[in-house]
């Protein structure tokens, strides 16, 4: 039987306290990275991606190459750091393999995807009230 008039009302938020910062903060702290497989089309097939660390995305935007140093520090499989495959393909610099293996626009849009993993760019923080009232 079909309930009538049922909606679905979103939950309140909570307010943050010291315990449950210390909760959070010792889950976030032992917590495995998320991972993502993102299909590439000039490699045909997938690649597996590992969120950054913030001291990883820090150190990367400090240096011109910021989107080929994210992939080479996120891609996990095909491991792109293997010297072997970096001597192969004659890699002077670690960012080689990432400008020899994809195309511009695919270093731009791989690079977006590792960002919205690492919790840049999405919705995770947002406005609860307008104004604050004391």
């Amino acid at each position: 039987m079909k309930a009538i008039g049922t909606k679905k009302t979103a939950a309140k938020p909570k307010r943050v306290t010291l315990e449950s910062l210390v909760k959070k903060g010792l889950e976030i702290k032992n917590r495995e990275l998320q991972k993502a497989e993102i299909f590439v089309e000039s490699l045909g097939g997938i690649v597996v991606v590992e969120e950054l660390p913030y001291q990883v995305i820090n150190e990367a935007l400090e240096l011109d190459e910021t989107d080929e140093m994210m992939i080479y520090e996120s891609v996990i499989e095909p491991n792109l750091k293997d010297k072997s495959l970096q001597d192969s393909l004659g890699c002077e610099s670690p960012d080689d393999i990432v400008r020899i293996l994809l195309k511009p626009g695919e270093v731009a849009a791989l690079s977006k995807e590792i960002i919205k993993l690492s919790g840049y760019g999405s919705n995770s923080v947002r406005k609860v009230k307008d104004d604050l009232k004391n």
